[in-house]
């Protein structure tokens, strides 16, 4: 087992996740990679991630182990802070899990193309081992910043190992800044002496280990059957440094003919370059449900700071290697053509460039940035880009879905593949008015149509029109016995008025676990539409396509569900699933209207329960049948004894809060559970006033309203409740202790607080009531951040500073490093938008 720890915040998440892949190809799951998360939103994604052989840690874990870095804070930069957490990690480690032999400190800017196991041969027993840059003729006055690169350390859990880590440490913890001074440069010049210093240090000689842009010029590059090589050695991993995402040009890499051999240019940047930025590419596609891109690709060095690699002239090499991902430019001229063979030309290009070779029905990177780009949609129908990108990738699915042969697309539309098509078939993407080219080809598949249904390529020629025919404007004669029934339900759905056709399956009733199931409690994409789903619906039960896509999402947890062994029931409800299951019961979606079959699902569930909930399957039934049955209409009998623990309380916040005033009443047709009665007493009265860190209907609201502000800012409705939303979460600020304001920054409550603050609402002209509130927190803000109350005031008081309107001095060492990197999203970036503007 290899033992491998890194750290980096939301900016180099990309390269981080990088990183892991790479580990992952060529170590197997013999490996473990620590990751310190620098900042809250990388914790939280690499949390949802949930990436196997990968442990996130919080950056106050160590903080609280390492009381020392923590008093250096105050006087590092950000980038100088997490230069001085070098050593901490590694010793951390050490010290909290005695099994590890040897930990190695990797950069998070580092990609393995081949297993790192001769690195460890080299190695041997040795205690350190450090890597030099081995800086190529030209790039020889590097020097002065560093015989050896941090890039790569080793400690052994030795003597040697430990007493090197423990005075590297006490040094940066002394003095670690981003510049050269007395012959030292931030974490990195210390390591020269360490051959001279201490005992069984080994020098890694590895050609292949380590190449970069400042030595790559020492070798010849070559691409052989066997793959890279490195003169006469495999390349094991390239040191990338100056990769950029430009929102116009792409992804860009500071490299240029000019800084590789000739012979070897075409080699480096088509072996090493695209397919490095290809998986950034993929990366930050997945990574976008979680974060923006623009927190992905930011940067924690001002220009001015960007130091010692600015002397390899980067310029030049920008602007000749960049790799145009995204390709927006030909998507945009795209938009504005009427040729439609230049318009296929364009987009396959874009495609090609995006898009692994692999058929997209199987691919699942593009099935995953189909379904990233349908939830963006469905977030915020009048973003252009998302229109744009969409617009191709629907156009790659529907040439794809023309080459399924007719006997493989009823698997293959069972498989992930169907969830996709059908999450875009009901995102309301089909209503965007069609291009001159889109029209074109929709009428050729229609005259495909006109010949039969029935003839080859008829049903995939039919599921292309229907990705582009808006719901209620399209329908096929006859459906029921023309279109085959895996297809059918789909189709009613969508295009034929609710309730004029019958479903021609119930929905399947419930089922013993079965290891063959899909780990859909896993599917972020899922998850996130769960979510939304509930979030949206809460906003307006009115609106039916919500409604009627939650009826299959419904369908899909309870399936879940009965497919849980019993025992892990309470890790999956404590889970990520469960906390949205949660936000789906406290939607109220129960108060909609049953279909006959799903009142017939609750039938076979009520008799499952009959059987008992301390055992499977009763247990799983009564969690399927509370999405189903409205509070006060259903009773479960001595719940407080019969009940685990962990559901107890949410079973009585949502079904028995009401039983003092409202009776409980028989559903028909449905029955209630057969063992459910009046409760004996009321719950006690609650006598405190709810905590909104942990009111989901609250948190869910505040989020929908956040997100329905950001798409129309002119909806008065919308604004007149987000300022008493926004009201109560700023006085909830001054109430928490300031002990536990980190952690309930870091809740629910503080995520949501985050994407209000990204809405931009605080634009909106105060009122005289909210002008005197936020005088008050400003006046106790001003009092300084470290007196009583004064950070509680600051949160409040940045819900109504407008983002570029407030800026605090020195906020990088003044705020804390759980709030610093949100307030500079949302308020230095604007202002450096003013500044550049």
């Amino acid at each position: 087992m290899r033992y491998f720890c890194t750290y980096f915040d939301h900016n180099y998440l990309p390269k981080g996740i990088a990183l892991y892949t790479s580990l992952q190809g060529h170590c197997a799951n013999e490996f473990q990679l620590w990751v310190l998360c620098l900042s809250p939103e990388c914790y939280s994604t690499l949390k949802s991630l949930n990436l196997q052989n990968l442990c996130p840690i919080p950056l106050s874990d160590i903080e609280d182990f390492d009381q020392g870095l923590l008093k250096v804070k105050p006087t590092r930069t950000t980038v100088e802070y997490y230069f001085t957490c070098t050593p901490c990690l590694p010793l951390f480690l050490l010290k909290q899990h005695s099994g590890i032999d040897v930990i190695t400190y990797l950069d998070s800017d580092l990609f393995f193309f081949n297993s790192p196991e001769p690195i460890f041969q080299e190695i041997g027993s040795s205690s350190i081992a450090i890597i030099p840059h081995r800086f190529s003729p030209n790039h020889q006055v590097l020097d002065r910043y560093g015989i050896y690169n941090v890039g790569w350390l080793s400690f052994r859990n030795d003597p040697n190992g430990r007493d090197c880590l423990e005075w590297y440490r006490s040094q940066c913890l002394e003095w670690c800044f981003d510049r050269y001074e007395d012959g030292k440069f931030a974490d990195q010049k210390y390591l020269d002496s360490w051959p001279n210093q201490f005992s069984g240090v080994c020098v890694l000689q590895h050609k292949g280990a380590n190449l970069a842009l400042w030595n790559i010029t020492n070798y010849s590059v070559r691409l052989t059957h066997q793959g890279l090589f490195v003169d006469e050695l495999p390349l094991i991993f390239y040191h990338f440094q100056g990769i950029h995402y430009d929102e116009k040009l792409g992804y860009r890499a500071a490299i240029s003919p000019s800084d590789v051999r000739a012979e070897d240019w075409n080699t480096v940047w088509d072996e090493i370059y695209v397919p490095y930025m290809k998986i950034l590419h993929e990366v930050t596609g997945g990574l976008s449900q979680y974060l923006p891109t623009s927190l992905l690709w930011g940067s924690v060095r001002s220009p001015a700071d960007m130091s010692w690699l600015q002397s390899l002239d980067q310029t030049q090499g920008e602007s000749q290697a960049s790799v145009a991902l995204v390709s927006k430019q030909p998507i945009q001229r795209m938009m504005d053509t009427e040729l439609v063979d230049e318009v296929v030309f364009l987009i396959e290009k874009a495609l090609q460039q995006t898009l692994p070779s692999s058929h997209v029905t199987h691919d699942g990177s593009f099935l995953n940035k189909l379904a990233t780009m349908i939830q963006q949609f469905c977030q915020d129908p009048g973003n252009q880009e998302v229109i744009r990108c969409l617009r191709v990738l629907r156009y790659q699915l529907a040439r794809s879905l023309e080459l399924v042969s007719d006997q493989g697309l009823p698997d293959l539309y069972r498989d992930s593949l169907g969830e996709i098509y059908r999450q875009l078939l009901r995102s309301g993407f089909s209503r965007q008015p069609l291009l001159p080219w889109e029209e074109e080809m929709v009428n050729q598949l229609g005259k495909m149509l006109a010949q039969g249904i029935e003839k080859p390529g008829g049903v995939q020629a039919l599921m292309v029109v229907m990705l582009y025919f808006p719901p209620g404007k399209m329908q096929v004669r006859d459906a029921v016995s023309r279109i085959p029934s895996w297809l059918l339900s789909d189709y009613q759905s969508v295009f034929e008025p609710p309730g004029t056709v019958e479903p021609t399956s119930a929905p399947q009733p419930i089922a013993p676990p079965t290891s063959a199931t899909v780990p859909l409690h896993q599917d972020m994409t899922f998850l996130n539409r769960l979510l939304g789903c509930a979030n949206l619906y809460y906003i307006d039960p009115e609106e039916t396509s919500i409604a009627e896509e939650l009826r299959l999402i419904r369908q899909q947890v309870g399936q879940i569900w009965a497919q849980t062994p019993l025992e892990q029931l309470e890790s999956l409800y404590k889970s990520e699933f469960g906390r949205r299951y949660l936000a789906l019961l406290d939607s109220g979606y129960q108060n909609y209207p049953l279909r006959p079959e799903e009142e017939s699902v609750v039938q076979e569930l009520t008799g499952l329960i009959s059987q008992g909930i301390d055992r499977y399957p009763g247990l799983n039934a009564l969690l399927a049948i509370m999405m189903y049955l409205p509070p006060g209409k259903m009773q479960v009998r001595d719940a407080a004894n019969r009940l685990p623990a962990w559901l107890l309380p949410d079973y009585q916040r949502i079904f028995e809060a009401d039983q003092a005033t409202t009776a409980p009443l028989v559903p028909s047709p449905q029955p209630t559970v057969p063992t459910a009665a009046p409760a004996a007493a009321a719950p006690p009265a609650v006598s405190q006033p709810p905590n909104l860190a942990e009111d989901m209907v609250f948190l869910n609201r505040f989020l929908g309203c956040s997100n329905l502000y950001e798409i129309d800012p002119e909806d008065g409705e919308t604004v007149a409740e987000l300022r008493q939303l926004r009201q109560r979460v700023a006085e909830f600020w001054l109430t928490v202790p300031p002990s536990q304001l980190e952690a309930v920054f870091n809740s629910e409550l503080g995520r949501r607080y985050g994407m209000y603050l990204k809405s931009g609402f605080q634009r909106e002209p105060l009122t005289d009531g909210e002008r005197e509130l936020l005088v008050k927190l400003a006046e106790t803000a001003a009092r300084g951040f470290e007196q009583p109350g004064g950070l509680n005031a600051f949160l409040g008081a940045m819900m109504y500073y407008a983002p570029g309107q407030m800026q605090v001095k020195d906020a990088a060492t003044r705020l804390p490093g759980w709030l610093f990197p949100l307030y500079a999203a949302v308020f230095e970036s604007e202002a450096q938008k003013k500044m550049t503007s």
